[in-house]
């Protein structure tokens, strides 16, 4: 089944679907200065480290601009700010058209964590904009459509290397 919704929705995508789904949006400051509208649509960047592939897209409320994905066990910290020049390239867009940076947050491990984090936080911090953090079972839930979930529940499990598994339950999300 986690394979199954995996392939249905990339998980990074997904990631970004539910942060507008869910109405996660930049700090309130910025709404209070005026800096974002109630009815702009949220050009968010993001980015995903934390398991078996290296994931970056650039999303305009529900709809990609562009992504990239690769499946990698390592070299995610030499590949992550590439995928991110190149998908920022191929959708026309400079870091100034963002409103917010999007990343994976765990579980996951432990140096896919640090490195997902840390390119988020140096890019955020030298474009002036927020990070939003989902994690990683927030994510792959997501991939199951509301009519599928509403009424029953699901279970997101995910292994680690260490045969340690970590588990959430998740119920309708309306």
């Amino acid at each position: 089944r986690f394979e199954f919704l995996c392939q249905r929705k990339p998980r990074l995508l997904v990631l970004v679907y539910f942060l507008h789904r869910i109405g996660r949006v930049p700090s309130t400051s910025m709404w209070e200065r005026g800096e974002l509208k109630l009815n702009s649509t949220l050009r968010v960047l993001a980015l995903d480290t934390v398991m078996s592939a290296c994931s970056t897209a650039l999303c305009e409320g529900n709809r990609v601009l562009a992504s990239r994905r690769e499946l990698m066990r390592y070299g995610h910290a030499e590949a992550i700010i590439p995928m991110v020049s190149a998908v920022m390239e191929s959708a026309g867009k400079s870091f100034s058209d963002l409103d917010a940076i999007a990343v994976t947050r765990g579980p996951g491990t432990f140096t896919g964590l640090r490195i997902g984090l840390s390119a988020a936080k140096g890019m955020a911090v030298a474009s002036r904009l927020p990070i939003v953090g989902v994690t990683t079972f927030e994510a792959i839930a997501n991939a199951v459509g509301e009519e599928e979930l509403c009424g029953s529940s699901l279970l997101v499990v995910i292994s680690s290397k260490t045969r340690v598994f970590y588990a959430q339950i998740f119920t309708c999300l309306l």
